[in-house]
This record gives C-alpha cells, sequence and structure tokens, in this order.
C-alpha cells in the first residue's frame, strides 16, 4: 500500500515497464531506472505492477491517492519505479521525485501482505490494519473520496 502525490484518475491499471540500473549512478548507488529513459541500463529486466486505487485525498495538502499495489515481479525499486514513471511519486520517496520530496519525514510505502513460498515453508503474512491510520499528530491525510476496499481492490488485482 502507498500514499502517492496526485490523483490517479483510473480506478486499475498495469505498469509493465522493464527496470534496469541508472547510468548516472557512478560511485555504485542503488538507483534504478525504466527503460524508457536515456539513463537506463543496456539490460533492463521486465517488471510488471498492478495497481488500484483505493482513495482519493489530501496528504499534507497536496492531491494525493491511495493505492495498493501488486508486484508481479520483484526487481529493485520497482514500486517506487512503477509509481514515478505514472508521473505519481511516492509520497516522501526522495530518490525518485528528483530529490524535491523531501517532506514529510518517511517515504509512505508499507507492505500489507507477503506471501513468500518456499520449499521448506510457505509464509503468509498480514496485517490487517491500515498504515497510514494514527501514524502519528504530524501526519496529515485526508479522504475525500473511497474507490474500493481492500478486499475489492485484491480481488480486482488478482484478475489483472
Amino acid at each position: 500500500m502507498a500514499i502517492v502525490r496526485g490523483h490517479i484518475s483510473q480506478e486499475t491499471l498495469t505498469v509493465s515497464e522493464a527496470i534496469g540500473e541508472d547510468l548516472r549512478e557512478l560511485l555504485g548507488s542503488h538507483r534504478m531506472a525504466i527503460a524508457s529513459s536515456p539513463y537506463c541500463s543496456k539490460k533492463p529486466r521486465d517488471a510488471k505492477t498492478h495497481l488500484a486505487v483505493l482513495e482519493r485525498g489530501f496528504c499534507y495538502n497536496y492531491p494525493a491517492t491511495k493505492v495498493l499495489l501488486r508486484p508481479i515481479t520483484g526487481r529493485r525499486h520497482q514500486l517506487r519505479l512503477h509509481c514515478s514513471s505514472l508521473g505519481h511519486t511516492i509520497v516522501g520517496d526522495f530518490t525518485y521525485s528528483n530529490r524535491k520530496d523531501d517532506q514529510p519525514y518517511r517515504m509512505f510505502l508499507h507492505a500489507k501482505r507477503l506471501v513468500l513460498p518456499s520449499r521448506y515453508e510457505y509464509l503468509d503474512i498480514k496485517t490487517e490494519v491500515d498504515p497510514f491510520e494514527n501514524v502519528d499528530e504530524n501526519f496529515s491525510w485526508t479522504s475525500v473520496e473511497r474507490v474500493m476496499t481492500e478486499e475489492v481492490a485484491m480481488e480486482r488485482l488478482k484478475k489483472l
């Protein structure tokens, strides 16, 4: 789940943008780039993310959207890059907002569910709480439109 800058007009969408290392990172940083960027390495790897809009509102008095993200692949910084490629950076993402988003003090991207299958054990870890409720007295999120519940969003993302 994430809160992104701006209002996303579609209820659900899929981002299929390959991801590779950012060639501007001369000092070995971990910044990545989407394949359509002129700064992407010559060996990007396929990446796909499904997105569903939960709510539209305002975060720190700027238009924002609360979304549920389902990564189909697992590339470094995939969710951050795919949101940024849509023109909707994650609130607090200093790296992919071109160093403009330095407030608030943290990035608003949180795992609601992790499924980790392995040959030893199948892990399915969930949290029932909304990570953006009761954050602290400085957090400012105001919902003005509920688009769908998390349950409906999960079902729609599974069908994409």
